[in-house]
């Protein structure tokens, strides 16, 4: 590995009292990107701020804890790394919907996301989702594509309270949105609403 080395000048205020302050050149500093220190003189003469006047110093190096990887779309979704550091693109791609394979039951893998979207092709059962965690939210959007979908009301199923199952429109085309939130506690997806097409 290559070592990168900087020099830098460094100038600070430090606060003497309410005020008063002042101002003076602390450092003539290198960075050593091989192992993480930095290190330099306070000049002779300059009260001290790091160091003591005319002394050599270092910091670093960086904890080891610091996470350098960047985290993915997939290790996003999937919940499963909480070291990675996360991007604005990242969060942002986060957002959109993932398409689930139309099938007789349809799976919901929550570790590809929480919105997802499918066209039926028949008489369809819409599945019980897998590695959900204690409070997520869902949103499904499902063209009915002329059919009406069953909904699992056992263990890890759809409760849609009081309103019942949904009846949605089953004209091909028409768009229905569906919000869930998980209780963990009852093993439970909840209907907080659905929109009909």
């Amino acid at each position: 590995m290559t070592k990168q080395r900087g020099i830098s000048l460094m100038g600070l205020i430090v606060t003497l009292n309410s005020d008063v302050t002042k101002q003076f050149l602390v450092i003539v500093s290198s960075y050593d990107s091989t192992t993480g220190i930095t290190s330099g003189t306070t000049p002779a003469g300059q009260a001290a701020g790091i160091g003591t006047s005319g002394s050599s110093w270092t910091i670093g190096p960086a904890p080891a804890s610091i996470q350098s990887s960047k985290s993915d779309l997939a290790t996003l979704r999937g919940n499963t790394d909480d070291a990675a550091y996360l991007t604005t693109k990242v969060l942002a791609d986060g957002e959109g919907f993932v398409a689930l394979t139309d099938a007789s039951t349809i799976a919901i893998n929550c570790r590809s996301g929480n919105k997802f979207w499918v066209v039926l092709g028949g008489a369809r059962t819409i599945g019980v989702p897998t590695n959900p965690y204690d409070g997520m939210s869902m949103t499904l959007k499902v063209d009915c594509n002329g059919y009406t979908p069953a909904w699992p009301t056992g263990a890890g199923g759809f409760d849609y309270g009081n309103t019942g199952l949904p009846t949605p429109v089953t004209t091909a085309g028409k768009w229905h949105y569906f919000y869930f939130e998980y209780d963990a506690t009852r093993n439970k997806w909840t209907s907080s609403y659905w929109i009909p097409a």
